[in-house]
């Protein structure tokens, strides 16, 4: 699927709605069975009251696919002196062909495998080539409040 979007409706105690909002998944491609993330933010929601949201998904689906070979390597993660996380790491593409617009996407969760967090970065490189390799820091703002324990990574690129 592609344009994966999330619908959230948002209610206060009453079951009135009181806010509606809508955000694309970070990730461009949701294979089947894959999971992707999104943040969806209600600004204001205390205010709001909301006590309960309720999820809508829909996309599109399509043949494209994302570049093929891409591949993170030695990623690591750490928390700088002002408490934002860095996930750093290298993306070889080890296809035939270049590619561009090279994301990569993380899911970000506590130790009991809660989500707390999604996220996405771009290489360093707008196109790679065949057999090169480029780095990446994905920053999550103050990351190291969130409780985070771990994290997957998603790289995905287009065909130029």
């Amino acid at each position: 699927m592609e344009f994966v979007e999330i619908i959230g409706t948002f209610f206060d105690p009453a079951g009135q709605v009181v806010a509606s909002d809508y955000i694309y998944t970070h990730a461009d491609f949701v294979a089947p069975g894959e999971t992707a993330g999104f943040d969806l933010t209600v600004v204001d929601g205390g205010s709001l009251g909301v006590s309960r949201y309720e999820l809508e998904v829909q996309g599109e689906a399509t043949s494209d696919r994302p570049a093929p070979g891409l591949v993170i390597q030695g990623d690591s993660s750490s928390i700088d002196d002002i408490g934002d996380l860095h996930v750093v790491g290298l993306v070889v593409n080890q296809s035939d062909a270049p590619a561009e617009f090279v994301k990569i996407v993380g899911i970000f969760y506590t130790a009991d495998g809660t989500v707390v967090r999604s996220d996405f970065t771009y290489t360093d490189l707008d196109i790679v080539a065949p057999g090169e390799s480029t780095s990446f820091d994905l920053i999550v703002l103050e990351g190291a409040s969130a409780g985070i324990a771990r994290y997957s990574l998603k790289v995905e690129g287009a065909q130029p």
